[in-house]
């Protein structure tokens, strides 16, 4: 019955001798997983996309500037 439990976690499943050595048949029932949830919504996507490419644009934003702020310290000899 454990070993069937569909709210175990097959990463966590304990062995024979420890689910015995622990006397784990006195162990009250695991509680229900949660429902999966929904898949989210193409809006949802959206913006999660539109997100990624404001990511995007920024990073290259910022590496654009600190290729510009490199090139001109180039030219400069510090001491």
């Amino acid at each position: 019955m454990y070993a069937a439990d569909p709210n175990r976690e097959p990463g966590y499943t304990l062995t024979p001798a420890n689910w015995l050595d622990g006397e784990h048949w006195d162990d009250d029932p695991l509680p229900a997983k949660p429902e999966p949830t929904a898949r989210p919504s193409p809006s949802a996507w959206n913006r999660s996309q539109a997100n990624q490419d404001a990511n995007a644009a920024l990073i290259a934003h910022y590496a654009a500037e600190e290729a510009a702020e490199n090139q001109s310290r180039e030219g400069v000899l510090t001491c």
